[in-house]
């Protein structure tokens, strides 16, 4: 019993951490920072740096990173959150490429880690999506294209979400699904903003 009471603190305090730190991501003004030197540049009308980072992807492709023991034995596939995920943001008026093929322009990867404790029938869920582009570092404090070398494009992800949870484990897969449902039309959403379909 001991042990039970243990684990359950113990997640609690995994959420609540979790929690705290996507927060702070949605909202950079909850950590005092020192911001002295250079500062990334917006060049939109969007206030958000990460939906700018959206603007001009004409088609994407998602990933499912591997799936934990415990996503599994809740019933969670990669290839059926795959369809799921590529249906979801088809409907949203994304173009969305095949999987097979090597990403051409960005990579929107998932990750589903889901832990349960059958014992006490609770599961902790952290569901984690990123685009992934190529990006060039600058270095120089002139921001002009003919500055950039495109050969030292590096992957980045440069959008991203997250969800962290506490939840039985009768529903767990329900859930999890249900959640990734949630960032997928927060990428969605700002997709549209950016492209402004």
């Amino acid at each position: 019993m001991k042990t039970n009471i243990l684990i359950i603190a113990a997640l609690i305090v995994f959420v609540l951490i979790f929690s705290i730190a996507g927060k702070a991501a949605d909202n950079p003004d909850l950590l005092k920072k020192d911001i002295s030197g250079p500062q990334p540049i917006a060049t939109a009308a969007t206030e958000d740096p990460q939906v700018e980072t959206l603007k001009g992807i004409p088609e994407i492709q998602v990933s499912i990173e591997k799936l934990s023991k415990d996503a599994i034995s809740a019933g969670l596939d990669k290839d059926d959150i795959l369809a799921h995920s590529e249906s979801r943001l088809g409907k949203a008026r994304i173009k969305v490429v095949d999987s097979s093929k090597k990403p051409q322009h960005a990579l929107l990867s998932i990750h589903i880690n889901l832990t349960c404790n059958p014992s006490v029938d609770i599961c902790v869920c952290g569901i984690f999506i990123d685009l992934k582009q190529l990006v060039v570092l600058n270095k120089s404090a002139d921001l002009s294209p003919q500055t950039y070398n495109y050969s030292d494009a590096i992957p980045a992800a440069t959008w991203n979400k997250n969800f962290v949870g506490l939840g039985g484990g009768d529903s767990s897969k329900e859930n999890v699904l249900n959640e990734l449902d949630v960032l997928l039309d927060m990428f969605a959403k700002d997709y549209l903003k950016a492209n402004q379909k």
